[in-house]
């Protein structure tokens, strides 16, 4: 009875025609420093398309701001969604420049409690965020977002 139950709630999530709710991760902004300089990282929401988490980004440096940057970032899954987000994994791709035309490699540790912990190379050094992320779905309300803040770290490459 219970598997019923189940299959009836499922049912408009997956009949056919019913358009299936539109997933997204938020990434709340982040800081880090590199010597005196702050360094701002904010994401777009990243969305699923094609097994991969697209989303664009923006760096910016108040201090030095010709060092500032924007761009797109794909992070190809080699899992589901729910198993790419689980405490531990990692989830690799490319951040690529409108700015410079540059590609750089990103990596995106996740931690407990909704944490990660985002690595960008550059061509002089690794600049490294840590954040919070959110999974949000169209059928939730946006108010289910969490807001926490951020720290932050900077390691040379």
């Amino acid at each position: 009875m219970r598997f019923l139950a189940a299959t009836v709630a499922l049912y408009p999530l997956v009949a056919p025609g019913s358009p299936a709710p539109e997933v997204r991760v938020r990434v709340e902004p982040a800081q880090t420093r590199v010597a005196i300089a702050s360094v701002y990282l904010e994401l777009s929401d990243l969305k699923v398309e094609a097994d991969t988490l697209v989303g664009s980004f923006e760096l910016r440096v108040p201090l030095i701001p010709s060092k500032d940057d924007r761009g797109t970032l794909a992070l190809p899954m080699d899992a589901p969604l729910e198993q790419c987000l689980r405490p531990g994994a990692t989830i690799r791709g490319l951040a690529r420049s409108k700015t410079t035309d540059r590609v750089y490699p990103i990596a995106c540790a996740v931690g407990p409690d909704g944490r990660v912990r985002i690595a960008v190379t550059t061509h002089d050094r690794t600049l490294e965020f840590t954040s919070r992320y959110t999974v949000l779905s169209s059928s939730q309300p946006s108010s289910t977002s969490r807001i926490a803040r951020s720290t932050a770290s900077t390691t040379p490459s």
